[in-house]
């Protein structure tokens, strides 16, 4: 009788700490924003846990950059924007950026963990507190006026 109430709590115990009661889902959206001499192309991942936005990934890469000569302007451009959009590091929040040189393209990607970003990070970096927002008003909100698409 003790074996099988150990069993029993055993497998409780694996249940509740394998987190199998957790509803996850994910909302990835994609789109280009047309901007004066180059446009931004977005993709962006929202990780739910139980309807609650836990984690947003995003990636903005400005390419079509239409500059007379690029090719002799680039590391300008290159130090331009390297020096404007430092890498950072910090609990909750993560900017990453990284220049092609063949293809003439600068890509942003950031990783906003909205279980440990503080209020003050989010204000630091201008990062929207989406924390009280649900899968489906993201999601609305992203597709308006077909700014985004969404899967």
């Amino acid at each position: 009788m003790k074996k099988i109430i150990f069993l029993i709590i055993s497998l409780f115990v694996i249940i509740a700490v394998s987190g199998c009661g957790q509803n996850t889902k994910v909302l990835t959206c994609s789109g280009i924003t047309p901007g004066n001499n180059m446009n931004a192309a977005s993709n962006v991942k929202y990780t739910f846990k139980n309807d609650k936005l836990v984690n947003a990934k995003i990636d903005v890469t400005f390419q079509d950059i239409t500059v007379n000569n690029l090719s002799a302007v680039w590391g300008t451009f290159k130090t331009q924007f390297t020096e404007q959009n430092q890498p950072v590091k910090e609990t909750g929040y993560t900017r990453t950026v990284k220049a092609d040189d063949k293809n003439y393209t600068f890509t942003v990607s950031l990783d906003i963990d909205y279980e440990k970003i503080s209020k003050e990070t989010m204000d630091k970096y201008a990062v929207s507190d989406y924390r009280t927002k649900t899968y489906d008003e993201i999601k609305e909100e992203a597709t308006a006026n077909n700014a985004m698409t969404c899967k």
